[in-house]
């Protein structure tokens, strides 16, 4: 099968899960790139075909997925979808976020092909106290 679209998908208040989203997808070698930012509002009802690629990319707050950002991608459906999942964390750890993004996926119709996990410039990071500055 070719799969000649993506859906990036992601929730970045800060714009670093963007960055890295933006990053993967690129990397790809897509052309057709279909973005869909849930940090302001929920997405509308979504089904992506089993013939685009979709890219979930979400922080990690406590080691885990923010809650509002699950909440946000609840109406997003795929038909078999290969789907790479990713959570960005802040230097901390991400311990079950992954897991929990994969949890989502699955039935929502959402086919799990990757899983990644990076470390981004935490949220918290000021000028006066630098935490994990300028990453990705």
């Amino acid at each position: 099968m070719t799969v000649n679209e993506a859906y990036l998908i992601y929730f970045s208040p800060t714009h670093t899960s963007k960055q890295v989203a933006e990053a993967i997808v690129h990397g790809t070698g897509i052309k057709n790139i279909l973005p869909i930012n849930v940090t302001q509002q929920i997405a509308d009802e979504i089904v992506i075909p089993a013939s685009a690629l979709a890219v979930i990319v979400v922080p990690v707050y406590g080691g885990h997925v923010a809650p509002l950002a699950m909440e946000r991608l609840r109406y997003i459906r795929g038909v078999d979808t290969p789907t790479v999942l990713v959570v960005v964390y802040g230097n901390r750890a991400y311990e079950k976020a992954l897991m929990e993004l994969d949890a989502f996926a699955i039935p929502h119709g959402l086919k799990v092909i990757a899983g990644a996990t990076f470390i981004g410039e935490h949220s918290y990071s000021t000028d006066k106290h630098p935490i994990a500055v300028g990453r990705p």
